[in-house]
């Protein structure tokens, strides 16, 4: 095979990846050897389809940063917004690293790409891209119901963004978009396996998550308490913070996540 062939050179190192025996550090020499080269070699610059960041994993040298990345590069296109360090930083250093591989390796990576998409838009305080990614989520995530591990370990990365937001800026409105991200993707799990007419009592996965289940409405109506109590200071802050129609779309999306 010819690797001017292919459109994406990517294509070619992963159907030929046991041959090759590549090493991320490779570009570097390969960008040097002309400035088409460069373009196609360098890592920044290229979108890769979800279906392939599993196996971009398999090429030595290769990093959970360099997945964010590509991530990274297509939302501040998508969005015209600019890079923030602090963001990708952060994920690397206060979070659970191996939560974020096995959802790489389960092939659902549409979610951290959604996460990302999150936090990038709720920093730059684009409160209707929010709700965008929010009702995305809330339609895509019925997919992800079938394997139960998937759905506690992308719960896992929403617990676990709790650990470092607090060490950015804005830290009320990631708490709120990520809030509102666990209990939709309980909402739709719950309906998911009342649908199934099947037993799972014996799964202790599901055991677990039956627990958050139970734990749903009473957060539910926490944050609706907040958010409509104007006695209450929490009240105040957020409607310092948010825009009225956002708050009025979150009010009304808790109505929608009650566990019946």
């Amino acid at each position: 095979m010819n690797v001017f062939s292919n459109n994406d050179i990517f294509d070619y190192i992963i159907d030929n990846i046991h041959s090759l025996h590549f090493h991320v550090l490779d570009y570097k020499k390969l960008r040097k050897v002309s400035v088409n080269f460069s373009k196609k070699f360098n890592i920044r610059q290229l979108f890769i389809e979800t279906k392939k960041y599993d196996e971009l994993m398999r090429i030595d040298g290769f990093t959970y940063k360099h997945i964010l990345d590509i991530i990274e590069k297509d939302i501040l296109c998508r969005y015209n917004l600019k890079k923030k360090k602090s963001i990708i930083l952060n994920i690397l250093q206060h979070s659970k690293v191996n939560l974020h591989i096995r959802i790489i390796n389960s092939k659902s990576c549409i979610y951290i790409e959604y996460f990302l998409e999150l936090l990038y838009n709720s920093s730059y305080k684009k409160h209707r891209n929010v709700i965008k990614i929010l009702n995305n989520i809330k339609n895509d995530f019925i997919h992800e119901c079938s394997i139960i591990d998937n759905i506690l370990n992308i719960i896992g990365i929403c617990l676990d963004m709790f650990n470092y937001i607090k060490y950015m800026n804005g830290n009320l409105q990631y708490k709120l978009n990520i809030s509102m991200v666990v209990f939709i993707i309980l909402k739709v799990a719950n309906t998911f396996f009342k649908s199934r007419y099947i037993d799972y009592t014996s799964n202790k996965s599901y055991i677990t998550l039956s627990k958050l289940f139970i734990l749903q409405n009473q957060k539910l109506k926490e944050y609706k308490e907040d958010l409509t109590d104007e006695d209450l200071r929490i009240n105040k802050k957020l409607k310092k913070t948010f825009p009225k129609y956002y708050l009025k779309y979150v009010v009304n999306l808790i109505d929608d996540l009650y566990i019946i």
